[in-house]
């Protein structure tokens, strides 16, 4: 009988200003990286807090940021309540991993993954707001979100909006949504 593996999760938090520290910045962090593991069935192994440490200090210079990349593991996942949390840039992230060269990632494979990464995190996002809205999600699948409820009881143009709502950590990033509304799940 074989036991399904949980994946690990580890949670990143920073701030840069002393006053973020003593602010509620670190906690809505911490918050936010243990709804997105619990959302996907993670285990959360250990949440690293850097507190008063620019973003401009790669990942592997910051204190708790080495002892993250030194516990990781093939498979495991790092969760940070936004990118700029761990990263400057999307070019620094790509710049930090050897792993990625090692593994001939080319830019072809470099694009898709990044691709699906950013629209996952979207996705993921968007599922974090509507569950604190009080929509029940009962089903996830790639690119699609359904949840249950009575007739009537929840406002179908407050999902869309919700659905749509561009991440603070992606301002100008074009999104669409559609939906539907019906009695039985169908695949779009």
């Amino acid at each position: 009988m074989n036991a399904e593996k949980t994946t690990k999760a580890y949670g990143y938090c920073r701030v840069s200003t002393v006053d973020q520290v003593n602010g509620t910045s670190l906690e809505s962090q911490q918050d936010r990286i243990t709804a997105i593991a619990k959302l996907h069935g993670y285990e959360l192994v250990e949440i690293f807090i850097e507190g008063g440490v620019s973003g401009k200090i790669p990942l592997k210079h910051r204190e708790e940021g080495k002892r993250l990349l030194q516990l990781v593991q093939d498979g495991d996942v790092i969760i940070a309540s936004k990118m700029d949390r761990l990263f400057r840039s999307l070019s620094d992230a790509v710049a930090m991993s050897k792993k990625w060269q090692e593994a001939n990632f080319y830019g072809g494979l470099g694009s898709e993954n990044v691709t699906q990464a950013v629209s996952r995190d979207i996705l993921a996002d968007a599922m974090v707001r509507l569950e604190h809205r009080g929509f029940p999600i009962i089903l996830h699948c790639h690119d699609e979100t359904v949840v249950e409820a009575k007739q009537g009881t929840m406002s179908y143009s407050v999902f869309i909006s919700t659905m749509s709502e561009v991440p603070t950590w992606a301002q100008g990033l074009p999104i669409a949504v559609e939906g539907w509304r019906g009695t039985r799940y169908r695949k779009a």
